[in-house]
């Protein structure tokens, strides 16, 4: 287990990633990892990152934030300040900077991992032809 501050965020981030990756439903309900044990190709669902236990509450604490941005017209938008600060307020829990820091971090995987999700369709839908 990573001890810095550094490496704990990263393992953070990472299993950000992975959970966008394998576990997000797609439109049919069904996430990768569900897929690819249906197709009997469960290899490719590598076995799912630890969270750091020290931060399991920043893990908590990222999802329960995520679960109530904002969406735009590109996708999920960042996490502001203003949400971090009212869902500190009104849940009573109390920031550290290294734990703003993570949950800052987190977002940025977690949107990042959705624009990676994205791509292949993008590339894949035509683009519409003028008149």
């Amino acid at each position: 287990m990573p001890n810095s501050f550094g490496a704990q965020t990263q393992a953070l981030t990472e299993a950000v990633h992975y959970h966008v990756r394998y576990n997000t439903r797609d439109e049919k309900g069904e996430t990768r990892a569900e897929r690819n044990a249906r197709f009997e190709v469960p290899e490719l669902t590598p076995p799912e990152p630890d969270v750091p236990w020290l931060f399991a509450h920043v893990w908590t604490w990222f999802w329960e934030i995520s679960g109530q941005r904002k969406k735009g017209m590109d996708g999920a938008e960042p996490i502001g300040w203003n949400e971090i600060s009212d869902w500190s307020r009104l849940t009573g829990n109390e920031l550290r900077p290294e734990e703003l820091q993570m949950l800052i971090d987190m977002d940025a995987a977690f949107r990042s991992a959705l624009a990676d999700e994205r791509k292949p369709q993008e590339e894949t839908q035509e683009p519409e032809r003028l008149q």
